[in-house]
C-alpha cells in the first residue's frame, strides 16, 4: 500500500498540506542467520542460534524440527537479543530446521532456509585393527578416535571371532588404553569399543588379530652331538614372547622320561655338566 498524510485547517479559512510523496508502513521481520542450512552438529552438542530483526520485536519464540518441518518442538521464549545458546537434542536427523516467531506483537517469523544435520557420535578403533600378532601376557596399546560427545567407553575383547565378548574395562574417553593380552591364544581376536552415553556409538577391529603363545626353541644340543660323561655342555635356546624363567630337563630314554636339571632365568644359555 502507498501511504500519505494530509493535514487540513478545520476553521473557516481553508489551509492544508499533504506528504510530498508516499511512505510505507512495514511489518517487522525476523531473519535466521544460523543454523540456516547445511550445518552439521553432533547430538547434545552446543549450538548458537542467531537471527536479525527489523521493527518492533521484543520477545521471540524458538522452535526446532527434526522431520523437515512436519512437527516443531518448542525450545524457549526469550528476549530479542539476536542469539541463543542451545543444546542439540539427542535425536539425530539430516532434516532439521529452526523456527523463530515474534511473540506478542505483529506476526513475524522465519525458518532455516535449508535443512541442517544433527549427527550421532562415532568411534573408530585404530589399533588393534586387524592383522597384528601379539603374544599372550604381553602389553598392547589399544587406541581409538571419536567424534562428538563421547565421555566414557567400554572396551571389550573377543577371542572367538565376535561370538562372545569379555569386558576389559570401562574408562574415560582418552583415546588409548594400556592392556595386557589374555592367557588364552587365538587367531580370531577382535577389540570392540562402545559409548556408554545416551546415544549409542561403537566400532570394532576391521579384521581379526592374533594372540599367540610364547615359543622356546632349543638350538644346542639339537641332535647329532657327541659328549663325554662329566664334560661341560652349553645348553642354548631362543624364545619369543614373555618367557621369564625356564625349566631345563634331560632324557636318556628317547623322551619317555625327563629329569629336571634346573629352573633358571631365561638368559638363553645354561652351563651343564
Amino acid at each position: 500500500a502507498r501511504f500519505s498524510i494530509r493535514v487540513s485547517n478545520v476553521g473557516s479559512t481553508p489551509a492544508e498540506d499533504e506528504s510530498d510523496a508516499f511512505f510505507n508502513i512495514l511489518y517487522p521481520t525476523i531473519t535466521i542467520t544460523s543454523p540456516n542450512g547445511g550445518e552439521n552438529y553432533f547430538v547434545e552438542s552446543p549450538v548458537t542460534i542467531t537471527w536479525t530483526t527489523t521493527g518492533p520485536v521484543v520477545d521471540v519464540s524458538l522452535s526446532f524440527s527434526i522431520d523437515g518441518g512436519n512437527y516443531y518442538e518448542h525450545i524457549d521464549l526469550v528476549p530479542n537479543t539476536g542469539s541463543y545458546a542451545w543444546t542439540a537434542p539427542a535425536d539425530y536427523s539430516s532434516n532439521c530446521l529452526i523456527k523463530i516467531c515474534n511473540y506478542g506483537g505483529t506476526i513475524a517469523e522465519d525458518y532455516s532456509d535449508a535443512y541442517f544435520t544433527i549427527s550421532p557420535p562415532t568411534i573408530t578403533v585404530t589399533s588393534p585393527n586387524g592383522g597384528e600378532n601379539y603374544f599372550t601376557g604381553s602389553p598392547v596399546e589399544i587406541t581409538w578416535a571419536t567424534t562428538g560427545p563421547v565421555e566414557v567407553v567400554e572396551i571389550l575383547c573377543s577371542t572367538n571371532g565376535g561370538i562372545d565378548y569379555n569386558t576389559i574395562d570401562i574408562v574415560y574417553n582418552t583415546g588409548s588404553y594400556s592392556w595386557v593380552t589374555p592367557s588364552n591364544y587365538s587367531s580370531e581376536c577382535i577389540i570392540s569399543i562402545r559409548s556408554m552415553g545416551n546415544t549409542p556409538a561403537e566400532d570394532e577391529s576391521d579384521s581379526f588379530f592374533t594372540i599367540s603363545p610364547p615359543t622356546i626353541t632349543v638350538t644346542s644340543p639339537n641332535g647329532g652331538e657327541n659328549y663325554f660323561t662329566g664334560s661341560p655342555v652349553d645348553i642354548i635356546w631362543t624364545t619369543t614372547g614373555p618367557v621369564t624363567d625356564v625349566e631345563i630337563s634331560y632324557s636318556t630314554d628317547g623322551g619317555f622320561n625327563y629329569n629336571s636339571i634346573n629352573v633358571v632365568p631365561n638368559t638363553g644359555s645354561y652351563a651343564w655338566t
